[in-house]
């Protein structure tokens, strides 16, 4: 059996994946959910994003909130996710404004701890 017709959403999700990839830089590269015009499905949002992280290459420090990391990765704050890519999720920039002693601090020691730092 050949592989699957791409369908006008998968060539989307595609180009986007493709312009994250390094070789050709354009500008700016962002992951978006749901794409734009597409209905989104979280049930496949963590998957999409883990690919995204590896298209980036090397390792990624992720600032985001209790409950957008509950969506993109399915390991806690401050713990190292290694799947083919190394993610740390940290606090959100907003946090670390809104209550700068626990969250900068937590967020420190997990980048120490991980060798996030150097």
């Amino acid at each position: 059996p050949g592989a699957p017709d791409l369908g006008r959403d998968a060539v989307q999700l595609l180009n986007n994946i493709i312009a994250v990839l390094p070789g050709e830089r354009r500008g700016t590269r962002r992951f978006i959910w749901p794409l734009p015009g597409v209905a989104g499905d979280d049930s496949a949002l963590s998957k999409t994003f883990v690919s995204f992280a590896r298209g980036l290459g090397g390792r990624l420090l992720l600032c985001a909130s209790e409950n957008a990391l509950k969506k993109l990765l399915p390991t806690p704050r401050y713990t190292l996710f290694s799947e083919g890519v190394d993610i740390l999720p940290v606090s959100a920039l907003q946090e670390m404004l809104r209550e700068p002693v626990p969250h900068k601090r937590d967020t420190w020691q997990a980048m120490v701890e991980y060798r996030f730092n150097v």
